[in-house]
């Protein structure tokens, strides 16, 4: 899947040169107008011709390779106007040979001339837009074999990353012996394909081999075309169906290449070069390595389509959506493991590691990361086989945090992201080392914060969610024992401590209405209590009276929406409003009302003393005689109206900042007291 990277062309060559490419397209058009009207004129194609050859020149000097060859095929086209026997898919006389040729040359010159003038207004080298036109003059000169590798030609010259010096050879290392053995590795790999049918095993054998014999040639400049045919076996044993039958016949040419190297130092040829690239360049397979050889040869842009790109994207937002469902299973998943269930462990680390494969498909290199790095906290979590500690805790959600919102915005991304996502890295690598985080920049801190901040508050309702469902539970049990057998009460003291904390948790998180829901749902039990001591010894039913039906209500209301809350739904209240609503505690909206419009004509009102006063200070600051007192004309009853309103909107503002207050210490309550919970189950 290619990305939507824009690569700049250096268009500064090309523009030196346009004009003097547009006059030669334009002798060539005006030549084989002659010819149109006179097909014995082959004074004009033998100058069209010459023309033409002049624009492939000077497209192959500016470096543009692909548009040289669309040009050489032109040039090939005009060439067959003089030939007498005329093409049965064009036609059977050679007047209307000419008429089609002629056409198809002047359509051609008119896409080559868009085409150029688009990259000198800065737009990157696409070629592939023309292949269309291309497969066209290859079929009107009587050929089949045009394709779209026709017009791949990367620049096979530029530098690749050197090598890691960990995996140099050692400095005696004999080099022809080196590479028998490399080759060998590389039939041994071979075999496997061929014999056992072990695709990726195979592959990975002759990958082995290839990065044995780049590390040989580390000084070298051919060592590029082995450092792109590493990327090439990645991405066949990673995405085997887009990789072809083409990839199967570079196998057997890779290891005739490996073997040349044994006689003395070699080039690769360049059709080998451009073929290995293009399987890369195809391939939907991504990891560090892939997505480095597309970087250096602008792989997405030179085989960049337009009907491929509306595939692609709607590829990557299939993608996008099953790591975004994925990722949110592995959040809930983890929020079980750091409430310390055991049995949720496993599960955690096998999501976390196939979300890591499978986000290695994502072009965005950096989101790839954050994924492949949630993996790696299974695979340490597995192998040291411990539950995450209090801190690990936090930046494992936050980074879960981070991924998921980041998946919502996959298309959104702001240029920050790279930076952000150093910041999660290094935060989640911290806790998870025990090393401690170098200090960051004040805006990455920032966001640091924001995101740990909305990890801490996702645990804590998570916490303090689960906690309130197992006493909902608990009473749950007690009144389901009760309706099948009255004889077995419900003790006041038992019932009443469980929904007080109920009640106490709920008020702490801000949720003022489920607590008043929790409150009522006392009363509704204590009233199904007693309702079953009245019926002892009678045949009545407790579970069909109107105190249990009460009690069930608002007790599973409450459920669903302490569930709601804790995956984070958009509308948990949803849940409770049509409880809250029969027991009183909200008001229904009703879809019909419509505010009524004031009829009555307000008085004036006299200024109050803050405009009186500033009335005053102006008369003594102005030159001249005094004014008269401020009167209320409709300009300063709207002032006034206005002032009101700054009044209200400042008392609203204070409100809501003293709630938050409130709402933060009662969450640094419920975190303490969970905190000493768990030092009592721990031990600690």
């Amino acid at each position: 899947m290619a990305s939507d990277t824009q690569t700049a062309f250096d268009s500064g060559p090309l523009s030196s040169i346009r004009a003097e490419i547009g006059h030669s397209l334009t002798e060539a058009r005006t030549a084989l107008d002659k010819v149109r009207h006179d097909s014995a004129d082959t004074v004009s194609i033998q100058r069209a011709i010459s023309q033409l050859h002049q624009v492939t020149g000077a497209l192959s000097m500016v470096g543009l390779a692909s548009a040289a060859h669309l040009n050489q095929e032109l040039e090939k086209l005009v060439g067959t106007i003089a030939q007498p026997d005329s093409d049965p898919a064009i036609g059977t006389g050679t007047q209307q040979k000419i008429a089609v040729l002629v056409n198809a040359t002047n359509e051609t010159i008119d896409a080559l001339g868009k085409y150029l003038d688009e990259l000198i207004a800065g737009a990157p080298n696409r070629p592939l837009k023309l292949v269309k036109t291309h497969v066209m003059l290859n079929k009107l000169r009587g050929a089949q074999d045009a394709t779209e590798v026709d017009l791949f030609f990367p620049d096979l010259t530029l530098a690749t990353p050197p090598p890691d010096p960990s995996e140099l050879p050692p400095p005696n290392t004999i080099f022809v012996d080196a590479i028998r053995e490399a080759r060998s590795i590389f039939q041994s790999g071979l075999l496997k394909l061929l014999r056992e049918k072990d695709l990726v095993r195979g592959v990975r054998e002759m990958r082995r081999a290839t990065a044995a014999i780049e590390a040989l040639k580390a000084n070298s400049p051919s060592r590029s075309f082995w450092f792109a045919a590493i990327g090439f076996f990645d991405a066949v044993a990673l995405d085997p169906a887009s990789a072809g039958a083409m990839a199967v016949q570079l196998f057997g040419k890779i290891d005739q290449q490996i073997k040349l190297l044994i006689d003395g130092p070699r080039d690769a040829p360049e059709k080998l070069f451009r073929d290995v690239l293009y399987v890369v360049g195809k391939s939907g397979a991504r990891n560090d390595h892939i997505r480095l050889v597309r970087e250096i040869y602008d792989l997405d842009n030179l085989l960049w389509l337009p009907e491929a790109a509306a595939e692609n994207h709607a590829a990557i937002a299939k993608l996008v959506g099953t790591l975004r469902v994925q990722v949110g299973a592995q959040k809930e998943t983890f929020l079980a493991v750091s409430n310390k269930d055991q049995s949720a462990f496993a599960m955690f680390t096998q999501q976390a590691e196939a979300i890591a494969v499978a986000g290695a498909q994502l072009p965005n290199r950096e989101l790839a990361q954050v994924l492949q790095m949630l993996g790696a906290v299974g695979k340490h979590l597995r192998k040291s086989n411990a539950l995450p500690n209090e801190t690990q805790a936090i930046e494992i959600a936050t980074a879960l945090l981070f991924a998921e919102s980041s998946l919502d915005a996959y298309f959104q991304l702001s240029a920050k992201f790279p930076q952000q996502v150093a910041t999660i890295g290094a935060r989640l690598k911290s806790a998870m080392t025990g090393v401690d985080l170098q200090v960051l920049e004040k805006p990455v801190d920032q966001f640091a914060d924001t995101m740990t901040l909305r990890a801490q508050t996702h645990l804590l309702i998570f916490q303090v969610g689960r906690e309130v469902q197992i006493n909902l539970t608990a009473i749950e049990g007690l009144l389901d024992a009760h309706f099948r057998d009255v004889e077995k009460t419900i003790e006041q003291s038992v019932v009443e401590p469980l929904l007080k904390q109920v009640e106490g948790a709920l008020a702490m998180l801000d949720l003022d209405e489920a607590a008043a829901l929790a409150k009522k749902l006392t009363g509704q039990v204590l009233s199904v209590a007693q309702a079953g001591k009245a019926a002892q010894g009678t045949d009545k039913k407790i579970g069909d009276s109107p105190e249990a039906n009460a009690a069930v209500e608002s007790l599973t209301a409450l459920g669903l929406y302490v569930a709601a809350l804790q995956q984070g739904a958009a509308d948990p209240r949803a849940a409770l409003l049509p409880t809250l609503i029969r027991f009183g505690l909200a008001k229904e909206r009703r879809a019909t009302e419509r505010p009524r419009a004031k009829q009555t004509v307000e008085k004036p009102v006299p200024p109050p003393p803050v405009l009186r006063a500033a009335a005053t200070i102006v008369q003594k600051h102005t030159e001249g005689p005094a004014t008269p007192p401020i009167t209320v004309s409709t300009t300063s009853a709207q002032a006034l109206q206005e002032f009101k309103r700054l009044i209200t909107a400042e008392s609203e503002l204070k409100k809501m900042i003293s709630d938050r207050n409130k709402r933060i210490d009662a969450l640094e309550l419920v975190v303490a007291n969970l905190s000493e919970k768990i030092k009592k189950l721990t031990g600690g």
